[in-house]
């Protein structure tokens, strides 16, 4: 089995973010998601151009390769996916979850180009894993504190908000994962060298 000297846990939302584990310095950091606003053809009332936020790959991938010269490094990335009723029920949420799977592949695509293995989770995979399911009657700004305050008694030397508390946690996840269920690990996850999904 392949040894890791770094572990990622990325939210993959253009308001996400990247933590990084260094397995061997024992060493934390945790960044919001690079970054880069271009104008979309559409209008403000004040007759400028809206603005979409997309991620910047080329900073992204200066950091990736970074993360590379310590040596092999796996990445546990929340898995983004659509569902029928987004289609049917809400243009407008449909449209936005069309961004967000764009970024989505963006992303992988990095990993790929770096061949950083990463292990595609289920927001419910990790929530059930680590026992932060949602409370009942819990609205999204809720969870999100909940999140963000369990992060930051994970991570006591780290600066914890939004945009990286689910980072954090996945990158939780993936060491407790190598380290207690590492068959899971290897038949999930996706790298160069394997050739194919692995699902």
């Amino acid at each position: 089995m392949k040894k890791y000297s770094t572990i990622l846990g990325i939210d993959p939302g253009v308001s996400g973010g990247l933590a990084v584990y260094s397995i061997y310095k024992q060493t934390i950091f945790a960044g919001k998601m690079p970054t880069y606003k271009i104008d979309t053809a559409k209008k403000t009332a004040r007759g400028n151009f809206k603005k979409r936020t997309l991620t910047d790959v080329p900073i992204l991938q200066d950091r990736l390769k970074d993360y590379k010269q310590e040596g092999n490094v796996i990445c546990f990335i929340e898995k983004v996916q659509s569902h029928k009723s987004d289609t049917d029920e809400n243009p407008g949420k449909r449209f936005q979850i069309d961004k967000m799977l764009a970024n989505y592949e963006s992303i992988k695509a990095c990993l790929s180009l770096f061949d950083i293995d990463y292990v595609e989770v289920h927001p419910l995979s990790w929530q059930s894993y680590l026992n932060l399911k949602k409370l009942k009657g819990e609205q999204p700004k809720d969870r999100k504190n909940r999140y963000k305050e369990v992060a930051q008694q994970w991570f006591p030397t780290v600066k914890v908000n939004k945009a990286v508390a689910d980072a954090l946690i996945m990158c939780r996840f993936g060491f407790m994962k190598l380290n207690h269920d590492r068959d899971w690990v290897e038949q999930k996850k996706v790298g160069r060298q394997e050739g194919r999904l692995n699902l």
